[in-house]
């Protein structure tokens, strides 16, 4: 799971303060619609945030934009078992 930052309050940009209704994140699902990642949109990070939704699509997972507010709702994690085949050990 990844987890870059999402304050409890909002994100502050440069002077103002943004509430968790405003603030956006980049969130990635498995296959399965779980969410394990996230990443916060702020326009002063615009390298790092692309460098994370970069990690999160080579992870192989679907981005969506979605407000903090919205992530906070949902469940973050996967509960469901890991499918690929683990070789034998000798």
């Amino acid at each position: 799971m990844v987890f870059a930052g999402v304050s409890e309050g909002g994100t502050r940009t440069g002077e103002t303060f943004m509430s968790a209704e405003q603030t956006m994140c980049y969130i990635g699902r498995k296959a399965c619609g779980c969410i394990t990642a996230v990443v916060v949109d702020a326009p002063e990070s615009k390298k790092e945030t692309a460098k994370s939704v970069a990690g999160f699509i080579a992870q192989g997972l679907t981005i969506d934009r979605v407000t903090a507010a919205a992530f906070r709702a949902g469940k973050f994690g996967c509960k469901h078992k890991d499918k690929r085949k683990q070789g034998k050990l000798l």
